[in-house]
């Protein structure tokens, strides 16, 4: 479950960056929080190759980077909500607001994919954007989420 891996270290509101390649990188930055990353720079390298194939830009104002990758110790998450919407070549063409990184263990796939199915999960429930982007602190942000998955 997801749920397990949610880490308010690894959680932001109001994040700034100023385009799509800044915010990969804070995000990654942020992830790196949870201490469950191996090579910062490999992980980096897949998340932007991933994005070079296409845009994990997912409409409605999220963005849902990922990667299967040996350079973690476990199932990584991190999720932030932006000061400012940034370009984030979404399917859409509309700027992102959320942005959810999900870093799944290479050799485990279908673990991965079940992953990626409750965050699609998360994100079509009811006035769930609104809840998030109406959070000030970490703390709200990890409450609404929580609860939804749990």
């Amino acid at each position: 479950m997801l749920t397990n891996f949610l880490n308010k270290k690894s959680m932001a509101v109001g994040l700034k960056a100023k385009d799509k390649n800044e915010l990969l990188i804070k995000m990654v930055d942020l992830a790196m929080n949870t201490e469950n990353i191996i090579d910062k720079e490999q992980v980096l390298s897949e998340i932007m190759q991933r994005e070079r194939i296409m845009s994990t830009g997912i409409g409605k104002g999220i963005a849902l980077p990922h990667a299967k990758t040996k350079a973690i110790k476990c199932p990584v998450i991190a999720i932030a909500t932006l000061d400012q919407p940034v370009n984030f070549d979404s399917l859409d063409n509309k700027p992102v607001e959320i942005v959810l990184l999900m870093l799944g263990e290479a050799n485990k796939v279908t673990e991965h994919l079940k992953h990626i199915s409750e965050i699609s999960h998360l994100f079509s429930i009811n006035n769930i954007l609104e809840a998030m982007l109406s959070c000030r602190k970490v703390n709200e942000l990890y409450d609404v989420i929580y609860s939804q998955l749990k």
